[in-house]
């Protein structure tokens, strides 16, 4: 609590001091509001040794960078008075007044490599009639093919060997066989065995049941 206290006395003497020297007409040093920075930025310094500080006072006096320090166990404040001057805006670029007339390049000529794979660029090839020219004048068609006559077929030599006689056609197959006018008959058919089948189960289970009133042990077995 003290040394607080001591620093905030110092302070309020230092002050009166710069006061007193102002009014007396002495070198008043530094501006009240450069001191007061300067006593605020010491006062965090000295709480924070290893902190590095660099501020540019303006519009009090001189343009002034202040360099501070902690050094011999106390605040080193260092003025620097060689502020460079700001560097003026450049003006705006002033566009012409007058008017440039650009003319269209034109295309660029190919290559031979070009030449060898599509032909010459620069042919110029007949531009076609539309609507919106009219009264071209029609273009003469392309003349005709020349006429070839057809192939002439070779002569026969006078004692040429003779042409073989044609083969004979091959045989006819023989005709299918048209059906009969009275079909045959169809077998007789077979009469049908359940009725009798039925009734030789019906005997065997009257059998079974006959024999099984007779002796019951059969089923045990």
């Amino acid at each position: 609590m003290r040394g607080g206290l001591d620093d905030a006395l110092d302070k309020l003497a230092r002050r009166d001091e710069l006061r007193k020297r102002a009014a007396a007409g002495e070198n008043p040093g530094p501006p009240p509001a450069v001191s007061e920075l300067v006593e605020a930025i010491a006062g965090v310094i000295t709480r924070y040794p290893n902190l590095g500080v660099t501020v540019g006072v303006e519009g009090a006096g001189d343009p002034v960078l202040l360099h501070f320090g902690f050094a011999d166990g106390t605040v080193q404040v260092r003025a620097d008075h060689a502020v460079p001057a700001p560097v003026p805006a450049e003006p705006a670029r002033a566009h012409a007044d007058f008017e440039i007339n650009v003319e269209d390049e034109p295309p660029p000529r190919g290559s031979h490599d070009d030449q060898d794979r599509f032909g010459p660029t620069d042919y110029e090839y007949a531009e076609p009639p539309t609507a919106e020219r009219p009264f071209v004048t029609p273009q003469a068609p392309p003349p005709p093919a020349a006429y070839s006559p057809p192939p002439v077929p070779p002569q026969r030599q006078a004692h040429a060997e003779p042409t073989p006689p044609p083969a004979p056609p091959a045989p006819a197959p023989p005709p299918a066989p048209a059906p009969a006018a009275n079909p045959m008959p169809l077998p007789t058919p077979v009469p049908f065995q359940a009725e009798r089948q039925a009734e030789e189960a019906e005997m065997a289970a009257r059998r079974l049941a006959a024999m099984l009133r007779d002796n019951p042990n059969l089923l045990d077995d």
